[in-house]
């Protein structure tokens, strides 16, 4: 059954490159309302894992529409559709919307009409769309797709998404970690040269993980990489395991999945939304040097709250609303950024004036 599923999938590549799609699998998206259908386009019963994978690209939106409201926004391999749906009703002004299977886009379009407008277009050439034309570009789960066809092709759909994302504005990519999936996705050096900074490059680019670490005999590939201090930003320690699709029969010590050590590392704040000022708290898992900042959405650090070291412990720390000049930062959403000990944790900040 292996050899088959490795001969079909060989074909399909064979004939992608062929037609110059990328991609193969013309009915195999994320739907909504508990859809599935297989490679043929015929309709199938849902497992628990594709329940939860829905549930986990509808996180990944809902984390990329809190920078959309008033703006022009594209889903770059938007599948169903669905998640417009949420780009939409968040407040984005425009949402274009492209993906490479014609059957794809006919779903949304019968469904998603009054929330996007969508085009059949393969991520590495996204013709129809005018350079600097979008504010916002969205994209999930599709690069790895892409690589699949070489090296090249990645690269060039990343060059199509920057062309088409103004001076300034923001793309949002979800992709999975290769160590997770052996040759599905990416690994940390991979992703990091994907989105060089530099000049003609992006000016500023932030790689996030979650704080799941591999299974099995791949756990080594995490350790050897936290050794290097090759560790992306962990925004949350907190693991949904309703929202997780696991490997088939892994099983943990306590069946919920290995965190990794920065699933000591908490940071959190209140109130929030706040006005005028808000109190920090944070956990330290073991004696070191940390250090707070606040950063706006652009990445600029706003603030330093705290530079020292510490015991291990629990600290609270205030941020009065105010830049290091002391000047008051404008209503918006804030960063405040915890690092120690070659970990990094984030929490979102909404200041309302």
């Amino acid at each position: 059954m292996g050899l088959g599923r490795t001969l079909r999938g060989a074909l399909g590549r064979l004939r992608a490159r062929m037609s110059r799609r990328y991609y193969f699998e013309d009915y195999v998206r994320v739907y909504p309302d508990g859809l599935v259908f297989d490679r043929s386009g015929k309709q199938r019963e849902p497992t628990e894992n594709d329940r939860r994978n829905l549930l986990n690209h509808m996180k990944f939106y809902r984390f990329a529409a809190q920078f959309v409201s008033g703006k022009t926004a594209a889903d770059l391999g938007c599948g169903s559709g669905h998640g417009c749906r949420v780009l939409k009703d968040t407040g984005a002004a425009r949402v274009l919307a492209a993906d490479a299977s014609e059957a794809a886009v006919a779903f949304a379009r019968s469904h998603y009409a009054d929330c996007a407008e969508f085009s059949v277009q393969s991520v590495t050439d996204l013709a129809a769309y005018a350079d600097n034309s979008v504010d916002v570009s969205v994209s999930s789960e599709v690069l790895e797709h892409v690589k699949e066809y070489g090296w090249d092709k990645t690269e060039q759909a990343v060059a199509e998404m920057r062309r088409i994302t103004r001076p300034g504005g923001l793309l949002v990519v979800e992709t999975p970690n290769s160590e997770m999936l052996a040759d599905h996705g990416f690994s940390f050096d991979e992703i990091t040269a994907l989105f060089p900074q530099g000049a003609d490059r992006f000016s500023d680019a932030l790689v996030f993980e979650n704080a799941l670490v591999p299974f099995g005999d791949r756990r080594g590939l995490w350790e050897r990489r936290l050794a290097e201090g090759k560790v992306a930003t962990v925004v949350s320690a907190d693991i949904n395991l309703a929202e997780t699709v696991l490997p088939t029969g892994i099983e943990t010590a306590d069946g919920s999945g290995d965190a990794a050590p920065a699933s000591c590392l908490r940071i959190e704040n209140r109130p929030n939304p706040f006005n005028p000022a808000t109190t920090i708290r944070f956990r330290i898992p073991e004696a070191g040097r940390a250090v707070l900042t606040v950063h706006d959405l652009a990445g600029r650090r706003v603030a330093t709250l705290v530079s020292d070291s510490f015991e291990a412990g629990s600290f609270t720390a205030t941020w009065d609303g105010r830049d290091e000049a002391g000047r008051e930062a404008g209503s918006g959403i804030y960063f405040a950024r915890l690092r120690t000990g070659g970990f990094t944790a984030m929490r979102k900040m909404v200041l309302i004036r």
